[in-house]
């Protein structure tokens, strides 16, 4: 079952202070001891945003594993290297990262869609594999909107 925070009514509007989303984070607990947490990066102000939220709480906690999930999904020639470099932005900041690679692009119908569903496979088994509970998404508010507005 997926809880998202967006499930919890936010009173302000604005940047999210560290106290605050501590409050929201734990409220999505409890947690086991020393829990595992996988947050998957695109390289984005989104999950961007959601890392900085989430590693200022696990080193305030203490007791958090955190592992940064960057999927690759092959579909441009740079992908790689641009899956490398969010890699590297975040592991220079004391987070451990993984590049998870599409192995099997589509690139000729229904792109996003099987984009999709690859990155959605890549994630929960590398959460399986490695005994993670917990895989962290961040989606700012307007992304329907601009999926819309792209189309």
């Amino acid at each position: 079952m997926a809880v998202t925070l967006a499930d919890r009514s936010v009173s302000t509007v604005g940047p999210i202070s560290d106290d605050e989303f501590a409050c929201w984070i734990e409220a999505l607990g409890p947690f086991e001891p020393n829990p595992h947490l996988a947050i998957a990066l695109s390289g984005g102000a989104d999950s961007g945003a959601l890392a900085s939220l989430t590693i200022n709480w696990a080193r305030t906690r203490g007791d958090v594993n955190l592992t940064a999930l960057i999927v690759d999904h092959g579909l441009r020639s740079s992908s790689g290297h641009d899956a490398a470099r969010v890699a590297n932005y975040w592991r220079v900041r004391g987070v451990k990262t993984v590049v998870l690679v599409n192995p099997k692009p589509r690139t000729d119908t229904a792109v996003e869609e099987h984009a999709r569903i690859a990155r959605w496979s890549l994630l929960e088994q590398w959460c399986r594999e490695n005994g993670v509970l917990h895989l962290l998404l961040g989606h700012h508010q307007d992304d329907q909107a601009e999926t819309l507005l792209m189309r």
